[in-house]
């Protein structure tokens, strides 16, 4: 099944992106923030400097995983684009 593109804010505490779907074969992620460093983890809280860093501007991440996404931005008014199947 493919999962419909979305778009997500982030913020400077932890906001789940996805929840944990066993049935998710994969999911990209890019951050479309134009000067933010957005952190995603995986099946734990967020922390900024911590787990994949995204950089602004298109930085992009693709994962396989099941469990829940979260994500922290450095400042307010970050974004996250998505999708996956």
């Amino acid at each position: 099944m493919v999962q419909p593109g979305f778009t997500v804010t982030v913020g400077t505490s932890s906001t789940t992106i996805l929840n944990s779907d066993v049935n998710r074969v994969k999911v990209w992620l890019s951050n479309d923030s134009p000067t933010q460093i957005i952190y995603v983890t995986i099946g734990s809280t967020a922390v900024v400097g911590q787990g994949v860093r995204l950089n602004p501007n298109g930085g992009k991440w693709e994962t396989s995983s099941t469990g829940a996404i979260n994500a922290i931005s450095t400042a307010s008014g970050g974004t996250i684009v998505g999708g996956g199947q």
